[in-house]
């Protein structure tokens, strides 16, 4: 007798110290990360040729466990980033900026803004962002390159390039500069009336054998479009 009522007792003794234990674990996390960001593309609107535009992306965790941001990053080596946080903690939140630059762009162009995180809803996120680039002197060709082709080395090659202004006002050209020393131009100060063109001669003599561009920029006084870019590209060889 005294044998049973030990080993019931001892089996009580069990329930209730395997009921303490239960009740003393600590709950399982059921929390996870979750990533707010803007529904939808992020318009820019007009941005002008030869200028650029910064976006201002919130993105916060609305989760109720850390959020890990992994990487960002754009479909196109015209826009610039400054990336939020590494860590975003539930409930706090960032700003990404987000900069395009429409030089050599023309019409409707739409990027992509790629965010990779933690949260398991939204591994992978990519946002579309929208611009209208628009022009007030137009290249007469509908194209802001000017190719050169196959120039020898050391031997200066000439070609013209012609803008019109679609404005109804007119626009002053002040001056013009290139971002190489073998790609001139010898445009001086001009006053543009609407409807009218501009013309102006581009020289080069490259000193380096291979493929090479250039940028030639008319400064303007213009406030919508106050550099009008040209990209000049070209192959040089020896002789």
């Amino acid at each position: 007798m005294k044998t049973l009522v030990c080993a019931i007792n001892r089996l009580s003794l069990a329930i209730i110290l395997g009921t303490v234990l239960v009740w003393c674990s600590p709950a399982p996390l059921n929390g996870q990360p979750k990533l707010q960001y803007p529904n939808g593309e992020i318009k820019l609107g007009t941005v002008f040729n030869g200028s650029s535009k910064t976006a201002r992306v919130a993105l916060k965790n609305v989760g109720s466990d850390t959020l890990r941001i992994h990487n960002v990053r754009t479909s196109c080596g015209c826009t610039t980033i400054r990336k939020p946080k590494e860590i975003l903690l539930p409930g706090e939140s960032d700003i990404l900026d987000v900069g395009f630059d429409a030089t050599g762009f023309r019409g409707r162009v739409t990027k992509y803004i790629s965010i990779e995180t933690d949260d398991p809803d939204a591994k992978f996120v990519s946002i579309p962002m929208t611009a209208d680039v628009a022009e007030e002197l137009m290249p007469s060709g509908s194209s802001s390159f000017l190719w050169f082709g196959t120039v020898p080395i050391g031997k200066p090659s000439v070609q013209s390039f012609t803008y019109i202004n679609i404005t109804k006002r007119p626009i002053t050209v002040n001056s013009a500069s290139s971002s190489s020393p073998h790609v001139t131009t010898t445009l001086g100060k001009k006053r543009i009336a609407p409807g009218d063109s501009v013309t102006f001669a581009v020289t080069l003599r490259p000193a380096q054998e291979g493929y090479a561009s250039a940028d030639l920029v008319l400064h303007t006084d213009s406030k919508n479009q106050p550099r009008v870019p040209l990209r000049v590209t070209f192959v040089a060889t020896r002789q």
